[in-house]
């Protein structure tokens, strides 16, 4: 259904700990987006807390966001990521992969789980522990959204990737192998 989202809304994507941040990032993407939007979110948990992230954020033409590192940019790149322009979500995944945090993990898995090859490059080259860590977090709270993400990542490479990648270069499963052995690691 077409309808317009507020700053709440996009606030709401963040834990409730990140209170103001959450709000002012929400402020600046919301000044970025279209009026109006298709609105459909996805629930989630970090750290015990229920999330709901926006899906396919349309923005205008002219999306210029703080291009620092700043708590404020960081949660408005965690929001472009959900861009309905892969380019846009790209280049937003690259300022969050420096440092996974536990609030941004939740859209970086999600990308995992999407059908362009560089994304997930970009993502399997930026496997630190400490991102790793963040993930494995994200995904033991959300174990329903990882075996979807996981079916997402086999649909997405039988469909597009299969004639140019195996089961076994392919970056999208290559990170589901890492995490899924970061997720035995932890439950041990």
């Amino acid at each position: 259904m077409l309808t317009e989202i507020d700053v709440s809304q996009l606030a709401g994507a963040f834990p409730m700990s990140m209170g103001t941040n959450a709000v002012e990032a929400g402020m600046v993407v919301h000044g970025l987006l279209d009026p109006r939007q298709w609105a459909n979110q996805v629930s989630l948990l970090v750290g015990g807390e229920k999330i709901l992230v926006p899906r396919r954020l349309r923005y205008s033409e002219d999306q210029s966001t703080p291009s620092n590192d700043s708590p404020i940019a960081q949660m408005a790149a965690c929001l472009q990521t959900q861009s309905s322009n892969g380019f846009d979500r790209q280049r937003a995944l690259r300022s969050l992969l420096p440092a996974v945090q536990p609030w941004s993990a939740p859209f970086v898995v999600t990308l995992i789980g999407e059908y362009v090859v560089e994304i997930i490059e970009d993502i399997a080259g930026a496997t630190t522990p400490l991102n790793v860590d963040a993930m494995i977090s994200f995904i033991s709270e959300n174990t329903d959204y990882w075996k979807l993400t996981k079916q997402r990542v086999a649909s997405y490479w039988n469909v597009y990737y299969r004639h140019k990648y195996t089961k076994l270069n392919y970056p999208g499963f290559q990170l589901v192998r890492t995490l899924e052995t970061g997720l035995r690691a932890r439950a041990a």
